[in-house]
C-alpha cells in the first residue's frame, strides 16, 4: 500500500482552495482578472458578513488571523475571481444542482440507519 503524504487542512478545505485555484486558472484563461472595485465590493460584503467594519476590530482580527494585510487582499481577489466564475457558469451549475442535492442524502440516509 502506497502511503499518503500527511496533508494540511481537511478535505473540505482543500476542496475549497482547489475551487478557488480552478476558478482563478478559468478567469486567466477567459481573460478576465478583478478591478480594484471588484475586490473593494468583496472586502465590504466580507467584513459586512463578520462584523469587521470597525477599523480596530478587523486590525484585532487580522493580527490573530496570521495573514497580513496583501495576504488579506489575495484572499479577496480569490473571492471575487470566484464570483465571477460562478456568474459565467450559472447554467451549468443549475443544471447540476438536483444532482448534487440528491447524492449528499446519503448522510441523512446513513445517519437515520435506513436498513
Amino acid at each position: 500500500m502506497v502511503e499518503k503524504p500527511e496533508t494540511r487542512g481537511s478535505a473540505a478545505d482543500r476542496k475549497v482552495i482547489l475551487l478557488r485555484l480552478l476558478a482563478c486558472a478559468e478567469a486567466e484563461r477567459l481573460g478576465w482578472a478583478p478591478t480594484s472595485e471588484d475586490i473593494d465590493a468583496v472586502t465590504r460584503w466580507w467584513c459586512e458578513t463578520f462584523a469587521l467594519t470597525d477599523t480596530n476590530r478587523f486590525a484585532r482580527w487580522l493580527a490573530s488571523s496570521g495573514l497580513d494585510w496583501a495576504g488579506f487582499r489575495e484572499m479577496m481577489r480569490q473571492f471575487a475571481t470566484v464570483t465571477h466564475v460562478l456568474g459565467q457558469y450559472e447554467h451549468a451549475i443549475d443544471a447540476q444542482v438536483d444532482a448534487h442535492l440528491a447524492i449528499h442524502t446519503v448522510h441523512r440516509f446513513v445517519a437515520e440507519n435506513v436498513p
